[in-house]
């Protein structure tokens, strides 16, 4: 089987799927953020504890330098609450 593509419809086809390939990788490239509310619920510890050792976590903080609001990263918060999920289950078997 064989298509007769016009030069036309090749660059279209190259230049949807190059959009297609860029979407994905700013996509990939963006870490998803979460307040110090959402950290702390998957942590299983209070707001307040969160903002207390926000430091071992990676975050950013949007806003001026006393009233700034911490953002964290989700996955390195989920990849630690796994760990200490398997480690508890070790732990009580």
């Amino acid at each position: 089987m064989e298509l007769d593509l016009t030069q036309r419809t090749i660059d279209a086809i190259a230049r949807k799927a190059a959009d297609i390939v860029v979407k994905k990788l700013k996509q990939a490239e963006q870490p998803k953020f979460v307040s110090t509310k959402e950290a702390a619920a998957i942590l299983n510890i209070s707001p307040g504890r969160m903002r207390q050792i926000a430091d071992r976590f990676p975050h950013i903080k949007k806003g001026d330098e006393k009233q700034g609001k911490l953002l964290f990263v989700r996955d390195a918060l989920l990849e630690l609450s796994v760990r200490k999920k398997d480690l508890n289950t070790l732990n009580n078997t």
